[in-house]
């Protein structure tokens, strides 16, 4: 079904399909941000952050501390050669829109592949499919995050046409490879991926290169390891340990280390299969289970894997991984099996007429269907989203660089500490393996105050909500900065200001004063006295 031949008409309907979409979304923000870009979400500042110290020597968020704060090996890597560059903001977007561009080239590539020797009928549901696939993928949405899920997607993409045409011919080509080797360095979910499309290829006869590839992918991940360990960290990332029900340890403290990890393993996938991707991944998972079984007469051995696989990714995801929050964790997976479900259709297709008819209508349907929440997402969310991290998270740095000028302590990292030369706090433990340990711990109910004291901070800003019951009631509260319009994706709509000791008052509250009225149009600051 696959040919070597060209059909550039689906692949300029795919990019026409990602970059449209990209560029209205971009203006709907800057309707929202009045007029400038903001990520819709604070993370990709976190990165920027690192690759800051990454460039100097370092690694970590401040200078001359270790601390292992991004959710990715190579993402920082590549942000810390532009580092001081006035747009090194800006180059997450770069990487985005690459990964954006290059999976909407690899949807074309696919569809125009299977169009060579499709019906009429099924040539135009595939214009169709290479026109909305990257809307209803939501390779935009992701491409838009400023964070290594772009990156990621494009990976997993490579790796699915790659094994497409694995199935074809028997040729392990370069991309295949590169997709491999380049998934579990961008996220460590990124694994499951390298992982069983490994086993694809050592089951369809190819142990050597099975063995090789997967050697070459586990390299980056035993490197950072050791690169930690050296360091003096945790083997995983701090984002990883503090976002993880699995690994992170928050609910390790019922009977057996092991029981508890099954069962929260369980919990999670409960928490996948309540969300609208979740459940749509499964069912198109057990669909194929099934689907191997019916048409394996028409399968050979290396699409029965494949069929496999789709199942194999996001079973593993479900357990182990995240689903729903901004809809970024599961796209890789979601890509993933959208093409390989695409070509093997493909095959089916060509078993009757009345199956060239049917099967491309039903993936459309399933694809749309099960991708419609993205466009929601994309169109109304982030833009929303944008500016709320503007108008609390932007503003929040303004005032730490401009006003205090000097170390604070915050529970959510990523603008306070971008180029900032001052020790930042992070309480909730992305910065600071220390401040993690001890929150997760809790039979230290100072430990706040002892980083507090060792780092000479003077000011708190945080969410109260996330602390309640765990503040020092010593700490002097003096007001609260609150978001008036749709906070998107922020972790609390009240940010509380507070001084740790008396002599810390008069100059947070001058400070205050003199910003407070230089907030812009949709946050308010209320002074407690």
């Amino acid at each position: 079904m696959l040919n070597n031949s060209q059909n550039p008409r689906y692949v300029i309907l795919a990019l026409l399909g990602g970059f449209v979409p990209f560029f209205v979304i971009l203006w709907m923000t800057f309707i929202q941000t009045g007029g400038y870009y903001e990520y819709p979400l604070d993370d990709p500042y976190i990165h920027l952050a690192m690759s800051e110290q990454i460039a100097r020597g370092g690694y970590g968020v401040n200078a001359g501390e270790y601390a292992s704060a991004a959710s990715s090996i190579l993402f920082p890597f590549l942000l810390a050669p532009f580092a001081s560059l006035s747009w090194h903001w800006l180059t997450p977007l770069f990487w985005g829109v690459f990964g954006l561009a290059a999976s909407c080239f690899l949807w074309g590539r696919v569809t125009g592949h299977l169009a060579l020797r499709a019906p009429d009928m099924t040539k135009t549901y595939l214009a169709v499919l290479a026109l909305l696939g990257p809307l209803f993928l939501h390779l935009v949405g992701v491409s838009l995050q400023g964070m290594e899920h772009g990156l990621q997607v494009m990976a997993a993409m490579m790796v699915a046409y790659g094994l497409i045409r694995f199935a074809h011919d028997g040729e392990i080509r370069w991309f295949l490879v590169a997709g491999i080797l380049l998934s579990p360095a961008l996220r460590f979910e990124g694994l499951a991926v390298a992982c069983f499309a490994c086993a694809v290829l050592l089951f369809s006869n190819r142990p050597k290169g099975a063995i090789l590839i997967g050697t070459g992918a586990l390299i980056p991940v035993v490197a950072y390891v050791i690169a930690m360990s050296s360091m003096g960290l945790a083997p995983l990332p701090n984002s990883v340990l503090a976002k993880s029900a699995v690994v992170g340890g928050d609910t390790h403290f019922v009977s057996g280390e092991e029981e508890t990890v099954l069962l929260t393993m369980l919990s999670t996938l409960k928490i996948s299969l309540e969300s609208a991707s979740g459940r749509n991944l499964a069912a198109l998972s057990i669909l194929w289970v099934l689907g191997a079984w019916i048409w394996r007469r028409h399968f050979s051995r290396t699409e029965v894997l494949l069929a496999l696989s789709i199942s194999a990714i996001s079973l593993a995801h479900f357990l182990l991984g995240s689903v729903g929050f901004f809809f970024r964790y599961e796209i890789y997976a979601w890509s993933y099996a959208a093409i390989v479900s695409l070509y093997l259709l493909s095959k089916v297709w060509e078993t009757s007429e009345t199956a060239a008819r049917i099967a491309p209508v039903a993936f459309f349907l399933i694809l749309s269907v099960s991708g419609h929440h993205y466009l929601l997402q994309s169109f109304y969310t982030f833009p929303q989203a944008s500016a709320a991290i503007g108008v609390q998270q932007k503003e929040m740095g303004r005032f730490v660089d401009d006003y205090i000028k000097g170390p604070v302590a915050v529970n959510d990292l990523g603008h306070v500490a971008y180029r900032n030369p001052h020790y930042v706090l992070d309480f909730w433990g992305l910065a600071s393996r220390e401040a993690l340990d001890a929150r997760r711990d809790g039979r230290n109910p100072n430990w706040a105050d002892d980083l507090i004291e060792r780092y000479d901070v003077g000011v708190i800003m945080i969410y109260d909500s996330w602390f309640t019951g765990r503040m020092n009631p010593d700490w002097i509260k003096i007001g609260d900065m609150t978001i008036t319009r749709p906070m998107g994706a922020l972790g609390g709509s009240v940010v509380s200001f507070h001084a740790v000791t008396e002599d810390d008052v008069a100059k947070l509250t001058k400070d205050l004063k003199d910003f407070a009225p230089t907030l812009p149009d949709g946050m308010k600051f209320e002074f407690v006295n």
